[in-house]
């Protein structure tokens, strides 16, 4: 398979806001990919202490227009 390259406009500014946050919901079920702590932990008193989650904020500016794009996992 040949990907084609993606021809960029030129632009006067990004800027990329990034947030990462350490919380977990210990009655979250499995979803996809993600394998959870199972809830038998948490009644043994063994708590997880976190899950890591990503997002981001790509504001891109060229001329007086200004695009945004999140970008979450």
């Amino acid at each position: 398979m040949r990907i084609e390259p993606i021809a960029l406009a030129p632009v006067d500014g990004v800027t990329i806001t990034t947030l990462i946050d350490n919380v977990t919901d210990a009655l979250l079920a499995d979803d996809g990919p993600a394998k959870r702590a199972p809830f038998a932990l948490v009644t043994k008193g063994e708590v997880l202490r976190a899950e890591h989650g990503f997002s981001a904020l790509v504001t891109i500016t060229k001329g007086s227009r200004v695009t945004r794009v999140e970008l979450l996992a």
